[in-house]
């Protein structure tokens, strides 16, 4: 395994782990000893590799987020029928959660209680997949 390789690993790691703590616990309890525990790493690399508390917050959901918007965008341009579209939005969403079933939780808790907390890149993220979304239900 190369360096990079290695790198690339452990930031996955810290994601993931970051994306259970804040589902678990919300952006104020989770603490960075926790989520460093889960990954498996110490705090040193947990802030190396990503940074702080809040940085990390966005991180992970766009780790997640904006994969599905492309993934999302790409089908629907290469579905021509409209009837297809809405099943093909709704699968894609049921592989995410299914993939990393503490994002539903993570989504909703951060919505509805700690929506300060979001930071810019992830709103805009969450714009794009609502506006590809609204084009489809109109």
């Amino acid at each position: 395994m190369t360096p990079s390789d290695k790198r690339t690993e452990t930031v996955k790691q810290i994601l993931q782990a970051a994306l259970t703590v804040f589902a678990e616990k919300g952006y104020a309890g989770a603490t960075t000893e926790a989520i460093a525990r889960r990954a498996g790493v110490n705090k040193a690399m947990l802030y190396y590799y990503v940074g702080s508390k809040e940085e990390l917050f966005g991180a992970a959901i766009l780790h997640l987020l904006v994969p599905a918007r492309n993934t999302l965008a790409a089908a629907l341009d290469q579905t021509p029928h409209p009837e297809e579209k809405l099943p093909l939005i709704q699968a894609t969403f049921a592989a995410l959660f299914r993939q990393h079933p503490q994002l539903p939780r993570l989504m909703l808790r951060t919505l509805t209680t700690e929506l300060q907390r979001i930071p810019q890149e992830v709103l805009a993220a969450m714009a794009q997949v609502y506006s590809l979304t609204a084009a489809v239900v109109g």
